[in-house]
């Protein structure tokens, strides 16, 4: 049975839309909408076409050559040997025997293209990888694996690439603020982790939190586990940020930002009879008390002082 050029990321979405355009076909028939045939016939189409594209629809058109080598130019796999063209022209005349045809494609995000030049291989951008391989006979994949299977692939033979395995890297992963363990102030959980490839003494990368009260500078081990570290801010902060200090090839992670919110504040109430209120109080009288002791607006009030009031 021969495989269809096509293939969907989502058959079922294909099917909702399918059974919606046929319903609003069956309607446009039957109440004949002064509308122009051409028009009619374009509406169809735009609605056929949204269709495919809502269900992820990919079209692997026939490749030149025997076998088709997909080298992953996302940003994940910086640092990979293979994006040393050099190092990939070497290891492919390893791996491919000379009397086999292939072309050489690259992949990011959108569709495969041709290798760019250079010695080295850019970056493509990709905020998510995207592995859509044509309709060869194989495919020789140079790739870290980060991507969603896809509904379609011939046979492909993975090149596993040791500089991939452990990359030395640097993340800030979230910020959390919190009140401090005094209960004085406000204080900030940054989750970080640091991977580095196994060695003896991997050194450690110095994290700055600011605005810390004190250590401000926190060495953080290459580890496998992802660790918190708190830090207490200096009051009045309306930004706190944590930064790795030194270099990686992915800077993007490296530093995270949040704004504060500055506390809500809250009113002492005073209920007296008398004709004022302490400094910093609100004067309220017995009769302006909520009836409800559940009511909302008790939740205004962090503190309410009875200035000898009956009960």
């Amino acid at each position: 049975m021969t495989r269809l050029p096509f293939s969907f990321h989502s058959p079922w979405l294909l099917a909702i839309c399918a059974a919606i355009v046929a319903l609003l076909s069956v309607l446009a028939a039957r109440r004949h909408p002064a509308i122009a045939g051409t028009s009619k016939l374009l509406a169809l189409l735009a609605a056929v076409v949204l269709s495919l594209a809502a269900a992820g629809t990919s079209w692997h058109r026939p490749a030149t050559a025997d076998l088709v080598v997909m080298v992953d130019c996302s940003p994940s796999t910086r640092g990979a040997t293979f994006r040393d063209r050099a190092k990939l022209e070497e290891r492919i005349r390893q791996l491919v025997d000379p009397a086999v045809r292939y072309e050489v494609v690259c992949f990011g995000a959108g569709p495969t293209s041709p290798l760019p030049a250079g010695a080295a291989l850019p970056d493509l951008p990709a905020d998510r990888t995207v592995y859509a391989p044509p309709a060869a006979s194989a495919v020789l994949l140079f790739s870290d694996g980060r991507f969603a299977v896809p509904t379609f692939a011939p046979p492909t033979f993975v090149v596993a690439d040791w500089a991939l395995d452990r990359p030395t890297d640097a993340a800030v992963l979230a910020l959390r603020t919190h009140r401090s363990r005094d209960g004085t102030g406000s204080a900030v959980s940054a989750s970080v982790c640091v991977v580095a490839p196994p060695s003896p003494n991997p050194a450690a990368r110095p994290l700055t939190i600011t605005p810390a009260t004190r250590d401000a500078v926190t060495p953080v081990e290459p580890s496998a586990d992802v660790v918190s570290v708190a830090r207490t801010l200096r009051s009045g902060a309306a930004l706190v940020t944590a930064a790795f200090g030194g270099k990686d090839l992915w800077p993007e992670n490296d530093a995270l930002a949040m704004p504060l919110v500055p506390p809500g504040r809250t009113e002492r109430w005073f209920v007296s009879m008398a004709g004022s209120a302490p400094p910093g109080w609100v004067l309220k009288r017995p009769a302006e008390l909520p009836a409800e002791s559940a009511s909302s607006e008790y939740l205004v009030a962090s503190i309410v002082a009875l200035d000898n009031l009956p009960a």
